[in-house]
């Protein structure tokens, strides 16, 4: 499996089920809202963190492991009720959800706070794929 398949079935999952607010993605150009504006928005980020063989033999099976960042922007000084309802829904499309060969973890929520004039939130979600190579 590639990189770039596993970045558009991430993509992809995240666009089919999230409705709630605009999204950015990766290298894509995006204008964040108004901040005035009273605005939500999301940002998803995708890290692939390491990779290991998982056997012996030909052919090798590696592991690729990573975390999907769904990352929540709110206006300053609105609460925290909304966005920690956007976390709670951004962590329901990939917590323990296996799709396309990938296979997500438990969802992990941070409130971040304060960062360039917007509110934010954090879900990480660890997960993992295999891929067979010839050795």
């Amino acid at each position: 499996m590639s990189f770039d398949t596993v970045r558009r079935d991430i993509e992809s999952r995240f666009a089919d089920n999230w409705i709630a607010t605009v999204a950015a993605y990766d290298n894509i150009d995006f204008e964040p809202p108004n901040r005035k504006g009273k605005e939500y928005w999301v940002r998803l980020r995708i890290f692939e963190d390491a990779a290991n063989r998982i056997n012996i033999g030909n052919p090798g099976v590696h592991r690729t492991s990573g975390t999907i960042v769904v990352e929540l922007y709110a206006p300053l000084n609105v609460g925290t009720n909304t966005i920690r309802g956007y976390a709670a829904d951004a962590a329901v499309i990939f917590r323990d959800k296996q799709f396309s060969g990938i296979t997500c973890q438990e969802a992990i929520p941070t409130n971040v706070g304060e960062l360039d004039g917007w509110y934010v939130y954090n879900v990480s979600v660890p997960f993992y794929y295999d891929g067979v190579y010839a050795a």
